[in-house]
């Protein structure tokens, strides 16, 4: 198994750099944006008024948060917490003001975790404390709107751009569709793109999603991790 996962990552690593232009992402902009400390985007900045709840930050500042993620110590796609599974825990059993802080400690590491922002926004408004549910949601919508502008999701070549798997199932849920299947695909343009085939059966409609058979997801970036991951492991 070893062997096979460090076949895939060389493949993939041949042709992932550090910064590039991905479908409609710059993340050479974003990288010299988010580091330069004179810029409205300096990475730390942008960190402190999202954990501030800044009701200002527009649409081009959480594109800068989301994608320049990936250029910080603390990127790391592939992994999870225990505090994360001990929310996971307390929530699945509706114990929502339980878990609210542990989420939001979660968040605290990893204030771009899509999933975990939905459920403490669900929480919320479980417990009927709706300027903060509205809070979370302006938060997770906000990041979907960025993925959303990131492509179309109809091929790899316009591909919707994430920085994590997970991510994938969170424009999923917002479609209201399900996924039947996943493929891994490569293009020597591209990069890696995760294929998912989607039910015909709808759980809901929240999107004209057009009857989607099919939606694309650029994981360039998650696999970029992995590969840096897996060499410095392996030295």
């Amino acid at each position: 198994m070893k062997k096979i996962i460090s076949a895939i990552i060389f493949t993939f690593s041949t042709y992932i750099s550090v910064g590039q232009r991905i479908v409609n992402v710059d993340f050479d902009a974003i990288k010299k944006e988010t580091k330069d400390s004179n810029s409205v985007y300096f990475y730390p900045t942008l960190l402190e008024r999202l954990s501030k709840n800044d009701s200002n930050l527009d649409i081009n500042a959480y594109y800068y948060i989301y994608y320049g993620s990936t250029f910080t110590q603390n990127y790391n796609p592939y992994s999870t917490s225990n505090l994360e599974d001990s929310f996971l825990t307390i929530y699945n059993k509706g114990e929502y003001r339980n878990a609210i802080p542990i989420g939001l400690k979660v968040l605290e590491e990893n204030p771009i975790n899509l999933k975990i922002t939905f459920k403490v926004m669900v929480c919320y408004h479980a417990l009927d404390i709706l300027d903060s549910s509205h809070t979370y949601a302006r938060k997770y919508y906000s990041f979907l709107d960025v993925i959303y502008k990131s492509g179309d999701g109809k091929s790899s070549e316009s591909a919707y751009v994430v920085i994590e798997v997970d991510d994938e199932y969170q424009v999923l849920a917002d479609f209201g569709l399900e996924s039947t299947g996943q493929a891994l695909l490569f293009d020597n343009t591209y990069g890696p793109t995760d294929l998912l085939n989607l039910s015909t059966q709808k759980k809901k409609k929240k999107k004209d999603d057009n009857n989607l058979k099919k939606l694309y997801f650029n994981v360039s970036k998650p696999f970029e991790n992995l590969s840096k991951e897996f060499k410095k492991n392996n030295k």
